[in-house]
């Protein structure tokens, strides 16, 4: 028994070791999982035309351009390709201070901040609200902005002079002053973006009446503008002084039946947009904006509120073509059972009067057969 046992073994241990042998040893690779860059850096930032020094530790600049340049011809590039960048500001350069914010934000959210200064000469006129000299200077062939100091109400331009803004290509900028002075709004519409020759009329109003706008900014703090009634055209930009510590604010308005969103960036106080015609806007600073899902949410519920109900008005009607249908066949059948059963009941009655009458012939010629008899 011992002997067996031993055999076992070695019979084990020889086909073991040959086994092993024969067994391919594949090398294996190590897998290096990438792990977020973390840079927030811009590579290089570039302005047409301007020539300055750019460094990508140094998040501020300040340089002047002429008149004449009127866009900024922006080019940049991050260092990481992963990041998300973000442009506070517009291209078009007003005559004065024009701010510009470039944000990149790494894989992990952290922002670096980027805030360019752009100061464009001036090469205007300052006149006073009088519809004269306002119409005198439009009709001038030099060019050049026209600065409009108001207080109180601007001076409504009628299709005359709205003709002559349009034909000469000019800039009118009407500037409201506070009461120390400084600028508190500003208004600039440029001849090249009107379309009509109707009147226009420079007040902005303080104010928001889209119900929509109104509903879904309800319990939140926001500063109110509204263009109705005023034939401002697209292309128009207005400066606003806005109070308070923030300086990332949020522009809301109604555009295509749904809540549109814009972010702002307040420099020396003051912020500007695009306006245009017809549309009420509300400014909202950055700490107290509304949710991207209450934006989303708003703007669907409605939509989704009237394709349910629609749904189910389909099914109610489907079912009830349905069971009309059925209750039409039913009917037909019980019909057709119920004239089958007369027409049997009738053959029946038929067949009990044929027998009948034959049972009283057969009887009657017994009688006539035995009365022979």
């Amino acid at each position: 028994m011992m002997k067996i046992k031993t055999l076992a073994v070695l019979i084990l241990v020889v086909f073991f070791l040959t086994y092993k042998e024969q067994v391919e040893v594949v090398d294996t690779e190590r897998i290096f999982y990438e792990t977020a860059s973390l840079n927030n850096y811009l590579k290089n930032v570039s302005f047409e035309g301007v020539d300055f020094s750019y460094k990508r530790e140094v998040t501020e600049y300040t340089f002047h351009v002429p008149f004449s340049k009127k866009t900024l011809g922006l080019t940049y590039e991050a260092e990481n390709p992963k990041a998300i960048v973000d442009i506070i500001g517009d291209e078009e350069l007003l005559m004065g201070n024009n701010s510009l914010a470039i944000i990149v934000r790494d894989e992990n959210g952290n922002l670096r901040e980027y805030d360019f200064t752009i100061i464009r000469e001036s090469d205007s006129s300052n006149i006073e609200n009088d519809e004269a000299t306002i119409k005198s200077f439009l009709k001038k062939e030099t060019e050049g902005n026209l600065v409009v100091n108001v207080n109180g109400n601007a001076i409504k331009l009628d299709e005359e002079a709205v003709k002559t803004l349009k034909d000469n290509k000019k800039t009118i900028i009407y500037e409201w002053k506070d009461k120390n002075g400084e600028l508190a709004a500003s208004l600039q519409i440029n001849g090249d973006f009107i379309k009509n020759d109707n009147s226009i009329s420079p007040n902005v109003n303080g104010y928001i009446t889209t119900a929509k706008l109104v509903k879904f900014l309800n319990g939140v703090k926001y500063t109110g503008i509204s263009t109705d009634k005023t034939n401002i055209p697209e292309g128009s930009t207005y400066k606003l002084k806005i109070d308070g510590e923030d300086s990332i604010y949020y522009l809301y308005y109604v555009e295509n039946n749904s809540i549109q969103e814009k972010m702002l960036k307040k420099n020396d106080g003051i912020i500007q947009f695009g306006i245009k015609d017809g549309l009420d806007y509300a400014i909202v600073a950055s700490n107290a904006a509304p949710s991207q899902k209450d934006i989303s949410g708003f703007s669907w519920f409605w939509p989704s509120l009237f394709i349910t109900v629609l749904f189910l008005l389909f099914i109610a009607g489907y079912k009830f073509i349905i069971m009309r249908m059925v209750r039409n066949s039913r009917n037909a059948y019980e019909k057709e059972k119920d004239e089958l059963d007369e027409k049997m009941k009738l053959e029946e009655e038929q067949r009990k009067k044929k027998l009948q009458k034959r049972r009283k012939s057969s009887s009657a010629n017994s009688k006539k057969k035995i009365a022979k008899k």
